[in-house]
């Protein structure tokens, strides 16, 4: 399980996952961009881009939340990677497809 964890973090960090609003029925898209230290950058529906701490428990859990708060339970979800396709899926809700885009795509 370890090495597959350090494989996800790997595709992560350094780029940036994004889910087009149309995928989701909603207005504008939700960027997530990983750095190596465990931060980034995230802008979520028509908010302004914020700072975020994320982390990958070992169960294959991706969390993401706001760089001032802590992590809660509903701010993980179950993550899997395939070439470019990212699927996020927590209990209760549908998987949320995403795409992996090399780099940061939040530059201004």
């Amino acid at each position: 399980a370890g090495a597959a964890i350090r494989k996800m973090a790997d595709a992560l960090t350094g780029n940036t996952i994004w889910l087009k609003a149309a995928d989701r029925q909603a207005e504008t898209d939700s960027i997530v961009y990983f750095l190596r230290d465990g931060t980034g950058r995230a802008k979520w529906r028509d908010e302004a881009p914020t700072s975020i701490k994320w982390l990958l428990q070992t169960d294959g859990k991706l969390c993401v939340a706001e760089q001032r708060r802590d992590f809660r339970d509903q701010d993980c979800a179950s993550l899997s990677i395939d070439g470019d396709a990212v699927t996020l899926a927590a209990p209760d809700r549908p998987a949320i497809p995403w795409r992996l885009l090399k780099g940061n795509a939040l530059k201004p």
